[in-house]
């Protein structure tokens, strides 16, 4: 596991531990529960980062159709005035 760059050395060296104590369960058990939590962090986090500049798009296409409703009313009521 080790030629390969996917595993983290943490993970090799507790697995190694595992297999020489005979607890794959809990040891597997506890990676999975830590790379979970960092996954959720991770993922807390590119949210929060990426949330304002959703606002902001959301915000400019929201401006843009309202200038395209209103628009042909004002230039309506200056043509009449």
């Amino acid at each position: 596991m080790n030629n390969y760059k996917i595993f983290d050395k943490k993970m090799v060296s507790l697995i190694k531990v595992a297999d020489e104590t005979n607890q794959n369960e809990t040891i597997f058990k506890r990676l999975t529960d830590q790379y979970n939590q960092e996954i959720e962090y991770k993922s807390k986090m590119i949210s929060a980062t990426i949330e304002p500049f959703i606002i902001l798009i959301w915000g400019a296409i929201v401006a843009t159709i309202l200038i395209a409703m209103y628009l042909p009313m004002f230039k309506l009521s200056t043509v009449i005035s």
